[in-house]
């Protein structure tokens, strides 16, 4: 392994975050009576999901990665397990991102393993007395955020992503075991000199038993080259090919020929290696940062016109833009906060207090990242004419963030198709504008049991090209209720036809079913019977009888 630079202090420093088992982390972070308990994230939402990931209270049970879960709760009935998706990950990744902003402006999430990220730790001296210090900061923020991290600070972000993966209780244990009177070898190779310990390579019980910092290249070369391989998350088939080779550690697979890795290996196997050898440069790429932009305008006197207080907001607005401008950006979402006079019933309580002052807060968020000033403030007039202001405004303040546009190229031959999906965006931003950001929302399909667990509704972003398809057979409709409508009982003696949905609706002419639904026995059991109904009146209802409780229901309509 390689390392750049002329001297140590020449050298970039950069430390790698690693949360173990991150989408089980989350898990346990929607469901904390779970603690203590055996628990594992599953594919699927059934008896044969696979389990993706398990804690050590289910590895205690011999629950494994890759068991059904069935088989899991045939070894302990306590077993919890639960879907993550991949926009909640993302989500958690977002918010994980924000949070060690605080420590580094230069933070880098992985693309391919979610829960790690490298972060810069350069120029910080003045922030922390040493990188000892900001690895444990790091590392105390996210436990009390209630994460499990490993954090490891070094010369190269491979180096550090191994150690951290590796984590160093384990690394403390296998370098500082076994000293007697004389120094260990770990000792005398010096890996421990940056043992946040210091320089003791024992390992502590506290939380410095999840925290790595190198002093010098050396170091971190030393250990790296003695981390197990699958403890890093090589790739399965490769780290059995290895291991064919008697190669169970990085050292080993760092001293193979590239020559011979090229020919019977991808290329993505020789970057790997080139990254383990030093030989490949890979700078740390963090996410731009966006600071928003304020401004802050107080009243002399409460207003109560609509009308010169969106004059005002404009005024405010026309200097955010140019700020912007003048950056390079365009306004991606705007923050209003509106100050009261009081809250429409008295500044005083009936104690005669002081009431706080009331705040109203207000987000706009335009189809697209903009600085055209008619499109916001139309958006502005929108939202402001929606509300309903309980006395004066005192104080209004505006909050912009901005992001960097690509811009597109000039075409000499523009085309214009059928659809304008950038009016289409407008107008959804209109619409969130007056009606709120929850209003413009799409269907995302999920696992689920039962047939309303198997979509969910979630904000929708920006309007994407459709891709029609042509179909021989038109698709029918199905429409759910928001929750199940409970049905009179069925009578036995039917003579004039079952009233599902009373007169109006019509009588049932003809009932198809059941189509029987059962199971989440691991959860709660469920046992419906599904059937469809065709009224006289042309409907077809979509109705169920529930044994549980021993009632019909109303579930939707198809169309």
């Amino acid at each position: 392994m390689v390392q750049r630079g002329s001297s140590d202090g020449d050298m970039a420093r950069v430390a790698c975050v690693a949360l173990p088992a991150f989408p089980l982390q989350l898990l346990l972070k929607k469901h904390p009576d779970w603690n203590g308990l055996p628990a594992a994230v599953v594919d699927h939402d059934k008896p044969q999901g696979i389990l993706l990931w398990v804690n050590e209270r289910a590895r205690a049970h011999r629950i494994l990665p890759g068991m059904r879960y069935a088989a899991g709760l045939s070894l302990t009935r306590e077993l919890r397990a639960g879907v993550i998706g991949a926009e909640e990950i993302q989500e958690g990744v977002a918010a994980l991102e924000a949070k060690l902003g605080f420590y580094s402006p230069e933070v880098e999430p992985s693309s391919s393993e979610p829960g790690v990220f490298w972060i810069g730790a350069n120029g910080l001296s003045l922030l922390y007395p040493s990188l000892v210090r900001l690895a444990r900061l790091i590392r105390e923020g996210l436990v009390r955020e209630n994460y499990e991290a490993e954090v490891a600070v070094g010369f190269s972000r491979f180096g550090t992503y191994a150690a951290a993966r590796c984590g160093a209780g384990f690394l403390k244990r296998r370098f500082g075991g076994g000293a007697t009177g004389r120094r260990s070898a770990a000792r005398r190779s010096d890996p421990a000199a940056g043992s946040s310990a210091g320089s003791s390579t024992t390992p502590s019980a506290d939380s410095n038993d999840h925290v790595l910092v190198f002093r010098s290249p050396r170091a971190e070369i030393t250990v790296v080259r003695h981390v197990p391989i699958d403890r890093v998350g090589f790739d399965p088939d490769l780290r059995d090919t290895l291991a064919k080779l008697a190669i169970h550690d990085l050292g080993g697979f760092a001293d193979l020929p590239p020559e011979g890795l090229q020919k019977r290996f991808s290329p993505e196997v020789l970057r790997l290696h080139k990254l383990l050898r030093g030989e490949l440069w890979d700078p740390l790429q963090p996410n731009p940062i966006y600071e928003p932009l304020r401004d802050r305008f107080l009243f002399d006197d409460p207003e109560n016109d609509r009308e010169r207080l969106l004059a005002q907001v404009v005024s405010m607005l026309r200097g955010l833009l140019g700020r912007l401008a003048s950056g390079g950006d365009e306004l991606a979402s705007l923050r209003i906060e509106l100050a009261f006079e009081h809250d429409g019933l008295g500044d005083r309580t009936n104690q005669g207090e002081k009431k706080a002052t009331p705040r109203r807060e207000e987000l706009l968020r335009p189809a697209k990242p903009t600085l055209d000033e008619e499109q916001i403030v139309q958006l502005l007039r929108l939202r402001l004419e929606s509300l309903s202001l309980p006395a004066g405004v005192t104080e209004v303040e505006l909050e912009v963030r901005g992001a960097r546009v690509e811009r597109e190229q000039l075409e000499l031959f523009g085309g214009v198709g059928p659809r304008d999906l950038e009016a289409a965006t407008r107008a959804f931003a209109r619409l969130r504008a007056e009606l709120g950001e929850s209003v413009v929302v799409r269907a995302r399909l999920k696992e689920g049991h039962l047939p309303e667990a198997r979509f969910a509704w979630e904000p929708m972003g920006e309007q994407g090209e459709p891709n029609a398809r042509r179909v021989h057979l038109r698709p029918l409709v199905r429409r759910f209720l928001e929750s199940p409508w409970a049905l009179p009982s069925r009578p036995r003696h039917e003579p004039d036809g079952w009233l599902v949905t009373g007169i109006e609706g019509g009588a049932a002419e003809e009932i198809l079913g059941p189509y029987v639904v059962s199971g989440g026995w691991w959860h709660r059991a469920v046992h419906r019977e599904y059937h469809y109904i065709r009224t006289d009146k042309g409907k077809w209802l979509w109705v169920y009888y529930d044994r549980e409780r021993r009632r019909w229901y109303l579930q939707g309509e198809v169309e």
